[in-house]
Parts: C-alpha cells; sequence; structure tokens
C-alpha cells in the first residue's frame, strides 16, 4: 500500500530522481535548499520555477519567516519569503527545509525531473544560493568521529579549511552522565563552504 504524508502526497520512494537515497552504505540528499531569485513575480516562483500547481499553495501574509523576510506563499514546508526592511529587492526567496526538501521531491517525481533538472532551471534567473545542504550518511560507518577529532587535533587531516571546532553532547542522570554523541566542524560558520561530521542516531 502506498504511504502518504499529512499533505495528501506521496512519500518519495527510494529512487535515483533525487541525489541518491537508495538503501546504500552512503546515502546522500538535499537536506536544506535556500534561494534568492530576484526580478521575477510570485507566480513566476510558483508555478515557473517551482513547477508547483497554483491550487496547493496557500498565499498568505502570516506565518513564521526568516530574518529581513516575510512568509507569503507556501506548501508544508515549501515556503516563498519576500524581503521586507533593510532587506528590499525586487523578488523572492525560495526556503526549503529538510522536511521541505523531501517534500519538494515529490513534485520532481511528478514532473519527471530531478535536482539537477531543477538547479539548472533556477539558474536560467537572477538568483543566488544564501544556503544549500548536502547530507551524505555513512550507514556502514567508514568514519569514526572520535578518531577524526583526535586526528585533527594532533594535525593530521589535511584540508583547504582552516578553521576547525568541536562540540559534544550528553544527558545528566543521577548516577553516570550519559555520552550522546560528538561533531566536528571544519570551517568557519560564516565561510562560504563548512563541512560538519556528527554522529546521528546516537547510542
Amino acid at each position: 500500500m502506498e504511504e502518504r504524508s499529512k499533505s495528501g502526497l506521496s512519500k518519495p520512494s527510494y529512487t535515483n530522481r533525487r541525489v541518491t537515497r537508495q538503501k546504500n552504505s552512503l546515502t546522500a540528499l538535499i537536506d536544506w535548499c535556500q534561494i534568492t531569485v530576484k526580478d521575477v513575480d510570485l507566480f513566476t516562483v510558483i508555478t515557473d520555477i517551482l513547477k508547483i500547481p497554483l491550487s496547493l499553495m496557500e498565499l498568505q501574509n502570516k506565518g513564521k519567516g526568516i530574518a529581513g523576510h516575510e512568509l507569503v506563499a507556501g506548501f508544508d514546508n515549501i515556503k516563498i519569503l519576500k524581503p521586507t526592511g533593510k532587506m528590499q529587492y525586487n523578488g523572492f526567496q525560495i526556503l526549503m527545509s529538510g522536511s521541505g526538501c523531501r517534500n519538494y521531491e515529490n513534485f520532481l517525481v511528478i514532473n519527471k525531473e530531478t535536482w539537477f533538472d531543477f538547479f539548472a532551471r533556477v539558474c536560467q534567473y537572477h538568483v543566488n544560493f544564501p544556503r544549500i545542504d548536502l547530507a551524505i550518511d555513512d550507514h556502514k560507518p567508514y568514519l569514526n568521529i572520535p578518531e577524526l577529532i583526535r586526528l585533527t587535533k594532533q594535525g593530521l587531516i589535511s584540508s583547504q579549511l582552516r578553521n576547525y571546532s568541536e562540540n559534544a553532547s550528553g544527558e545528566l542522570s543521577e548516577s553516570i552522565p550519559v555520552h550522546k554523541g560528538n561533531t566536528l566542524y571544519l570551517g568557519s560558520s560564516n565561510s562560504d563552504f563548512r563541512i560538519v561530521f556528527y554522529e546521528k542516531g546516537y547510542v
């Protein structure tokens, strides 16, 4: 039986229409997509760029936006925002969180497209990309995060990214604190490119 999300659209199956989400030891997917599109109107963004039926979009002037932008239209976590205040420009920002990217993959499947097709179409307009996240899940795993942190501290990791930082999470208990995992950051949070290694679903 086909599984459906709360929005009524089918949940994407394992398919090569995304970057990849196959049941392999390494899987990769777009996990955040934030695009500024200038010199277009709202309906061009919805119907020509995103290729989402206008009837599915909720046109609104309420809801949570991001700094300098307010929400004007959305479908689940696929959001379109317009600039406000000092951020004024003629255009809109497309914002998809991780769940928004998964929802948008339904439309890619319906339109017989891939993420590559979408980005190629977007680049035909006056755009920039404030943030694109590519998540690579290591199911094997190939990499040991504590070992990567140790090697980094010892100067045994070679990278053009000069800054690094780390953190660890845990849970306090009445007896012994429970370790929840480590995270290693390569690159500054202000840089154009940053790599984050973290232990997901740590047990």
